[in-house]
């Protein structure tokens, strides 16, 4: 079991560490089951490499593509939210962008999440999770939205559509019923990497949309990571066929890139407070990711919680039994930063 005080936090800040286990929780018994793995021009296409290792691509659609349970758990209570669903946010040349808008029944301006979906860069869509139900409930809309995928543009390009979308966000905010002052970024896997260099780097070019909404504000509140990937840099990760693709290269080939888009390397004091959720047995994204950023931010004197589901693979995220206690440890989190 993780040492509670491995991030090294010091007196008088927010760093906690949940480990949530059967002991715990008898929601959170068991183990959820992996199957074996695996400034830039904006568009940034590389259709020659994108096409890839295929046996891998297979391989990351089933084991990191969270949207397989975005069904699950549907039998919540739709009363107390709307949805509206597909509104365009951003216009690019492979397509044009989307999201669902969930908003808490009878609230006024509640406080909202961007959330970012999982699938290796590469996979993967926007849809209903039964997480958003719960931050409904909780009073919180959540913004669920579309980025480019990876054989449609390499990196910076669908980093900057996730920034995007809080500028979006906080520019038509009265038009969503939303309150552009109370703004978190959440995201899932790949999802979680691409909403943490957002919410680490917001005033980075390289991050950023040129001329989208440049009078809104792209830094925000808070930052929730879900098994995501924070440091390219690290030994022994980082070189995969996917990640490559994504990159546009080899670790070799473009050491600054797989540098400048790891949200571990933009950490200061400026960071938005944290919680990063991982399972300790992930074989897809190692858990040390987590623990590694989480050190970081501590270092930097930020305030950041994590919440480590022991025992749990990289579809912790979707598994209903582990659901209350996650959304719980989630709506505790960001009831003390943004509400």
């Amino acid at each position: 079991m993780t040492d509670p005080d491995a991030a090294g936090p010091s007196a008088g800040r927010r760093a906690v560490l949940a480990i949530l286990g059967a002991a715990a929780s008898p929601a959170l018994a068991g183990c959820q089951t992996d199957s074996s793995t695996a400034s830039s021009p904006d568009e940034g296409n590389d259709p020659g490499n994108a096409t890839g290792d295929q046996r891998g691509d297979a391989n990351a659609s089933s084991d990191e593509n969270d949207d397989a349970d975005a069904s699950a758990g549907e039998a919540d209570d739709r009363n107390a939210w709307t949805v509206e669903t597909d509104v365009p946010y951003r216009e690019r040349p492979q397509r044009t962008l989307r999201a669902d808008v969930y908003r808490p029944a009878d609230i006024d301006a509640p406080p909202v999440v961007v959330h970012a979906h999982g699938g290796a860069w590469r996979f993967g869509d926007k849809g209903f999770r039964p997480l958003f139900g719960r931050l409904a409930a909780a009073g919180y809309a959540t913004v669920d939205i579309q980025y480019r995928l990876s054989h449609e543009a390499t990196y910076p390009g669908p980093v900057r559509d996730v920034a995007g979308a809080v500028r979006w966000v906080r520019a038509t905010a009265d038009e969503r019923g939303i309150d552009p002052s109370r703004v978190a970024l959440a995201g899932y896997s790949a999802g979680g990497h691409l909403a943490g260099l957002a919410a680490m780097a917001p005033n980075l070019d390289a991050v950023q949309p040129e001329g989208f909404y440049p009078n809104a504000d792209p830094a925000v509140d808070a930052f929730v990571g879900n098994a995501g990937v924070y440091d390219f840099t690290a030994a022994g990760y980082g070189n995969t066929v996917l990640i490559r693709q994504f990159l546009g290269g080899s670790r070799e080939e473009r050491p600054d890139r797989y540098e400048q888009a790891s949200p571990i390397s933009h950490v200061d004091a400026d960071a938005p407070p944290a919680l990063l959720c991982h399972g300790t047995a992930d074989r897809i994204v190692p858990f040390e990711q987590s623990e590694r950023f989480a050190a970081a931010l501590d270092d930097a004197g930020v305030p950041v919680e994590r919440l480590t589901v022991d025992g749990a693979g990289h579809l912790f995220y979707t598994a209903d039994r582990r659901l209350d206690a996650i959304a719980d440890a989630q709506i505790e989190f960001l009831d003390g930063v943004v509400k």
